[in-house]
């Protein structure tokens, strides 16, 4: 007996819950029937308070158990879609305690776009293997903000919205493979629609282009190039005028897409090789090669490519692509298909160096950028120059007059005898000494050094600076941080030397100088003070 009234008990409780629930249930879809909406978001409210949080799946479905209510406020999100908010009677529901609803969301200009992995094709009829548990990095340089991050996606397509008036960067990572970097630029610079680093994009096949083409679905496909030993790459559009190793504009524009390619793969070493074609004598073309590869690989290591990771080539005309030998009568364009320079992969390492996000790639070249900017001239100034007071306003144009008369002095320092000069160049005897370093000692005059009282007590004053590197041994003079920094300043201590940049009166500045800018470039560097060729802490 008590087992029964147990039971009737319990059913009875169960009937009440469920008089006082509510199932709501229903579908996400684009205005004009344009296709489900799959992954919304939907959060079903009453007034403030929310009652259940839930995902639509990819036929856009959604269905969840609620208290019963007499209004509910669902709102919906979804990327690529404008936020929806619709009221719901609790009334409407049915007999089964259910309230069904259509959720119609209204599409964002802008665009998603499908990208499917695979392996580069050797021909185009060849069968290639497609490319999961990637790392995907999404970010967005218009907001300079991070979109997504993807690590070891299982899935080899996924899909990146597109909003107007962004520039995005996708990068591509798997190991064994090169990096791929892929832009997009949406109504931005120009472009309606363009991509840099992706072949051909055409319309989704369920969903063209529409409203003008203000949004759609686009599909691609990326080709992930295999890395391994002896992998040849052409670099396009690397030239040089003629007989001449010199580096063209376009040809900068062309190895700072390798800069970026060396820096998304870490791991890689390279030889860069110069061809020529078999026009001229044997001998001068190896030459000229070997010059413009060298030229080459200087750029690269200016723009922060570690030296040790790449090495120069000159082939000359010894391994031509075709039949244009001496003596062959070949068209312009046979003997252009010989002028090339290419990247030949000698080693693949993993990187002991944890993997970066593209986020903090992004803020690593914005801060070098900074740095160049404001740093690498010396005197550092940051804030608003209308803060600048009448003294230091005055220092500074005196300090930019004795520059423009120094510039002067060199100048006639190269073209007249020391005796021409040295009357010109006694008012400015300290500054011209520090410019004759760049000058042949046989052109330099022989200068009595005048310091002024007070520029004397001025030199002693404390300033601040940032210290970005410490070793036991001097650095050379060829060192990449010589070329990276013009302002760059050794100091020897006792227990080696110490390499300082920047120069700040006011500590707040130097603060944030350090934290926003130093520290992303260097880590390590810490603000130390400085005065009359010392470092005081």
């Amino acid at each position: 007996m008590k087992i029964i009234l147990t039971l009737f008990i319990s059913l009875i409780c169960t009937s009440f819950l469920v008089s006082q629930s509510v199932v709501i249930e229903g579908y996400t879809f684009e205005t004009g029937n344009r296709g489900f909406i799959a992954g919304a978001k939907v959060v079903i409210m009453s007034g403030e308070e929310v009652l259940k949080t839930t995902i639509a799946d990819k036929e856009g479905h959604f269905y969840s158990t609620v208290p019963s209510k007499d209004i509910y406020t669902l709102k919906l999100t979804s990327d690529l879609y404008e936020d929806l908010s619709m009221e719901v009677r609790g009334d409407t529901k049915s007999d089964d305690n259910k309230i069904f609803v259509k959720a119609q969301m209204k599409r964002l200009p802008g665009y998603l776009l499908e990208l499917t992995m695979a392996e580069e094709r050797s021909n185009e009829d060849s069968i290639v293997n497609a490319i999961s548990n990637t790392r995907i990095d999404i970010f967005n340089n218009s907001t300079f903000e991070e979109v997504q991050v993807l690590d070891d996606y299982p899935e080899p397509q996924f899909s990146v919205p597109l909003f107007k008036e962004n520039h995005y960067t996708i990068l591509i990572r798997k190991e064994g493979y090169i990096a791929k970097r892929i832009e997009a630029f949406v109504d931005v610079e120009g472009c309606i629609l363009c991509f840099e680093g992706l072949g051909s994009v055409t319309p989704g096949v369920t969903e063209n282009l529409s409203r003008n083409n203000q949004i759609g679905v686009l599909l691609a496909n990326v080709s992930l190039e295999k890395a391994f030993s002896g992998k040849t790459i052409v670099l396009k559009d690397l030239y040089y005028d003629l007989g001449s190793a010199k580096l063209k504009w376009g040809a900068k524009k062309e190895l700072n897409k390798l800069v970026g390619m060396m820096k998304d793969n870490p791991g890689i070493k390279v030889e860069l090789g110069a061809h020529t074609d078999a026009r001229g004598n044997d001998d001068t073309n190896l030459s000229l090669s070997q010059r413009r590869a060298q030229n080459a690989v200087l750029y690269l290591i200016e723009k922060g490519i570690d030296e040790k990771r790449i090495i120069s080539h000159g082939y000359g005309e010894t391994q031509l692509r075709n039949e244009c030998a001496d003596g062959v009568k070949c068209t312009e364009k046979m003997h252009a298909f010989n002028r090339r320079t290419e990247i030949k992969i000698l080693d693949v390492v993993k990187s002991d160096e944890p993997v970066k996000s593209l986020k903090q790639m992004k803020m690593m070249a914005r801060a070098e950028k900074e740095m160049e900017e404001l740093a690498f001239g010396g005197q550092v100034k940051i804030g608003n120059p209308k803060d600048t007071n009448s003294e230091e306003e005055a220092e500074e144009n005196t300090i930019k007059d004795n520059q423009e008369k120094t510039k002067e002095i060199i100048e006639k320092v190269k073209e007249k005898s020391t005796s021409d000069v040295m009357e010109a160049s006694d008012e400015l005897a300290p500054e011209v000494n520090k410019d004759m370093d760049m000058i042949d000692e046989s052109a330099k005059p022989v200068l009595t050094k005048v310091i002024d009282p007070e520029e004397l007590e001025k030199s002693k004053e404390i300033i601040y600076k940032v210290l970005i590197k410490e070793t036991v041994n001097p650095l050379s003079k060829e060192h990449a941080l010589y070329k990276t920094h013009s302002d760059l300043l050794q100091v020897k201590t006792y227990n080696g030397y110490k390499y300082l940049i920047g120069s700040f009166t006011n500590l707040a500045e130097v603060m944030k100088f350090h934290k926003d800018t130093a520290t992303i470039v260097y880590p390590k560097a810490t603000i130390v003070k400085y005065s009359d060729g010392e470092i005081i802490e």
